[in-house]
Protein backbone atom coordinates (compact mmCIF):
# COMPACT_ATOMS: atom_id res chain seq x y z
CA UNK A 1 0.00 0.00 0.00
CA UNK A 2 1.39 3.80 -0.71
CA UNK A 3 -0.27 6.26 2.04
CA UNK A 4 -0.68 3.78 4.69
CA UNK A 5 -1.94 6.66 7.99
CA UNK A 6 -4.52 8.15 4.99
CA UNK A 7 -6.03 4.89 4.31
CA UNK A 8 -6.32 3.86 7.72
CA UNK A 9 -7.74 7.02 8.24
CA UNK A 10 -10.69 6.83 5.30
CA UNK A 11 -11.53 3.11 5.88
CA UNK A 12 -11.85 4.35 9.51
CA UNK A 13 -14.26 7.52 7.82
CA UNK A 14 -16.40 4.65 6.10
CA UNK A 15 -16.46 2.20 9.10
CA UNK A 16 -18.29 5.09 10.91
CA UNK A 17 -20.72 6.51 8.14
CA UNK A 18 -22.50 3.31 7.82
CA UNK A 19 -21.88 0.48 10.43
CA UNK A 20 -24.25 -1.70 8.61
CA UNK A 21 -21.98 -2.17 5.34
CA UNK A 22 -18.60 -4.36 5.44
CA UNK A 23 -17.03 -2.65 3.25
CA UNK A 24 -15.01 0.14 5.72
CA UNK A 25 -14.39 -2.67 7.66
CA UNK A 26 -12.60 -4.97 4.74
CA UNK A 27 -10.99 -1.85 3.78
CA UNK A 28 -9.80 -1.53 7.22
CA UNK A 29 -8.73 -5.05 7.41
CA UNK A 30 -6.45 -4.72 4.08
CA UNK A 31 -4.89 -1.51 6.22
CA UNK A 32 -3.85 -3.43 8.80
CA UNK A 33 -3.18 -6.98 6.99
CA UNK A 34 -1.13 -5.48 4.51
CA UNK A 35 -0.09 -1.85 5.26
CA UNK A 36 1.03 -1.66 9.14
CA UNK A 37 0.92 -5.99 9.20
CA UNK A 38 -1.11 -5.72 12.56
CA UNK A 39 -2.58 -9.05 12.17
CA UNK A 40 -5.04 -9.32 15.33
CA UNK A 41 -6.38 -5.65 14.12
CA UNK A 42 -6.96 -6.74 10.92
CA UNK A 43 -8.73 -10.27 11.91
CA UNK A 44 -11.30 -7.85 14.03
CA UNK A 45 -11.94 -5.99 10.84
CA UNK A 46 -12.85 -8.86 8.99
CA UNK A 47 -15.11 -10.56 11.26
CA UNK A 48 -16.26 -7.44 12.08
CA UNK A 49 -17.47 -7.77 8.03
CA UNK A 50 -18.34 -11.14 8.55
CA UNK A 51 -20.83 -9.44 11.64
CA UNK A 52 -22.28 -6.87 9.01
CA UNK A 53 -22.76 -9.38 5.91
CA UNK A 54 -22.01 -13.33 7.44
CA UNK A 55 -23.44 -14.33 3.48
CA UNK A 56 -20.25 -12.22 1.82
CA UNK A 57 -17.23 -14.58 1.40
CA UNK A 58 -14.70 -11.66 1.60
CA UNK A 59 -14.79 -11.96 4.92
CA UNK A 60 -14.10 -15.70 5.33
CA UNK A 61 -11.32 -14.98 2.78
CA UNK A 62 -9.58 -12.09 4.98
CA UNK A 63 -9.27 -13.94 8.04
CA UNK A 64 -8.35 -16.84 6.55
CA UNK A 65 -5.55 -15.28 4.64
CA UNK A 66 -4.39 -13.20 7.58
CA UNK A 67 -4.12 -16.55 9.58
CA UNK A 68 -2.14 -18.25 6.45
CA UNK A 69 0.19 -15.45 7.10
CA UNK A 70 1.06 -16.32 10.28
CA UNK A 71 0.88 -20.15 9.34
CA UNK A 72 -2.14 -21.34 11.33
CA UNK A 73 -4.14 -23.10 8.34
CA UNK A 74 -5.97 -25.04 10.72
CA UNK A 75 -7.81 -22.39 11.48
CA UNK A 76 -7.94 -20.53 8.22
CA UNK A 77 -9.60 -23.67 7.07
CA UNK A 78 -11.87 -23.65 9.85
CA UNK A 79 -12.88 -19.69 8.95
CA UNK A 80 -13.46 -21.13 5.27
CA UNK A 81 -15.85 -24.12 6.31
CA UNK A 82 -17.50 -21.76 8.51
CA UNK A 83 -18.27 -19.55 5.75
CA UNK A 84 -19.15 -22.05 3.22
CA UNK A 85 -22.09 -22.96 5.48
CA UNK A 86 -23.25 -19.17 5.56
CA UNK A 87 -22.20 -17.75 1.97
CA UNK A 88 -24.82 -17.51 -0.80
CA UNK A 89 -22.84 -18.04 -3.47
CA UNK A 90 -19.00 -18.89 -2.42
CA UNK A 91 -17.15 -18.24 -5.73
CA UNK A 92 -13.89 -17.85 -4.05
CA UNK A 93 -13.93 -19.49 -0.73
CA UNK A 94 -13.36 -23.14 -2.37
CA UNK A 95 -10.00 -22.03 -4.06
CA UNK A 96 -9.02 -20.31 -0.81
CA UNK A 97 -9.56 -24.19 1.19
CA UNK A 98 -7.83 -25.99 -1.74
CA UNK A 99 -4.70 -23.70 -0.92
CA UNK A 100 -5.03 -24.03 2.86
CA UNK A 101 -5.61 -27.72 2.21
CA UNK A 102 -2.21 -28.35 0.01
CA UNK A 103 0.05 -25.51 1.59
CA UNK A 104 -0.76 -27.21 4.95
CA UNK A 105 -0.15 -31.01 3.47
CA UNK A 106 3.50 -29.09 2.20
CA UNK A 107 4.65 -28.02 5.72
Amino acid sequence: LGDVPNARLNCERATGIDTSNPIGFLCLGKVFEDGTKEYPNAISAYRNAIAVRPYWETGYIGVARVLTTQGDYVNAESTLKQGLSLVDKPEYIYSWLGWCNITRANI
